[in-house]
């Protein structure tokens, strides 16, 4: 996750979704629920196979959303609701790092 780019962060952040499996993955219908305490869902309409070890970028203003700098959260689910991935809460997003998950876990880099 790209939280907290420096200047405004309208239309300036962005994630990665990472297919760390075997397999294609179809990006359509995906859902994205972002927020700790409120949460803003997002639906995926892009047609795109993510490659196995593959990434694809989703960003504003393809997709309407806001990541908020002092706490927030995210999961990636299935058009059917299976939940295929959670990121870790993270807080206080220094400008310019972005949330980033490691053999280690989560950091800020």
């Amino acid at each position: 996750l790209f939280i907290n780019p420096s200047g405004s962060d309208a239309g300036n952040e962005w994630m990665e979704l990472w297919n760390y499996g075997s397999e294609p993955v179809s990006a359509a219908g995906l859902v994205l629920e972002l927020g700790a305490t409120s949460v803003k869902t997002v639906q995926l309409n892009d047609a795109r196979m993510i490659e196995p070890n593959g990434f694809m970028v989703v960003r504003a203003p393809d997709y309407v959303f806001t990541l908020t700098n002092t706490v927030g959260a995210a999961q990636l689910f299935t058009a059917t609701g299976e939940i295929l991935s959670a990121i870790t809460e993270y807080k206080d997003a220094p400008e310019n790092q972005s949330w980033s998950w490691f053999e280690t876990g989560w950091e800020y880099t």
